[in-house]
């Protein structure tokens, strides 16, 4: 059963409320608007190695074999979306945001996109990881598809000094952490 609504609507404001802070200051009330922001510098490109010009049926080709090395199955393909995420990373050097379920394949967007980019000469991708587990998984996982990782966390602090090295002498692909 409904009851009638006995209650006065809230009042309407053709204006806003008044400020709690009081008037701006004299110098700010007469200043200018910002003008408006550029994007920033440009960036500078990709450094390569050799001829990293490949067309989109190369990056894609070049992209599905590492997914098979990744994935140990020689029949393996991209699920909707995986390989245009990683072709916003490595060909158009865009930002990517994957969201999907677990076990879809987002580490294996920036395990390929990174193995991609690094053998067009770019350095190591950073990844940040929730889980020791995971990083552990996701490690092997890289190995397995001929990236070069490692991970960073609150259980190998020994061996931070080694990875350390091993980023100093360009040996990773991949650093977790």
């Amino acid at each position: 059963m409904t009851e009638p609504w006995d209650q006065e609507p809230p009042p309407e404001y053709d204006e806003l409320p008044p400020d709690p802070w009081g008037e701006p200051p004299a110098d700010l009330a007469d200043a200018r608007p910002a003008p408006p922001r550029s994007p920033g510098p440009a960036r500078p490109p990709v450094p390569t190695r050799g001829a990293v010009t490949r067309g989109a049926a190369g990056l894609r080709e070049e992209a599905l074999t590492a997914l098979k090395a990744l994935t140990g199955n020689p029949a393996a393909e991209f699920h909707d979306g995986q390989f245009e995420a990683i072709a916003a990373l490595v060909a158009e050097h865009r930002r990517a945001l994957v969201v999907q379920r677990t076990g879809w394949g987002k580490s294996a967007v920036y395990f390929i996109a990174a193995l991609l980019q690094r053998r067009a000469g770019a350095g190591p991708a950073l990844i940040v990881s929730p889980l020791l587990a995971l990083m552990r998984d996701q490690v092997a996982a890289a190995e397995r598809a001929g990236v070069r990782a490692a991970a960073i966390n609150s259980a190998n602090v020994t061996e931070w000094s080694e990875i350390e090295r091993l980023l100093d002498d360009d040996a990773l692909d991949v650093l977790l952490v």
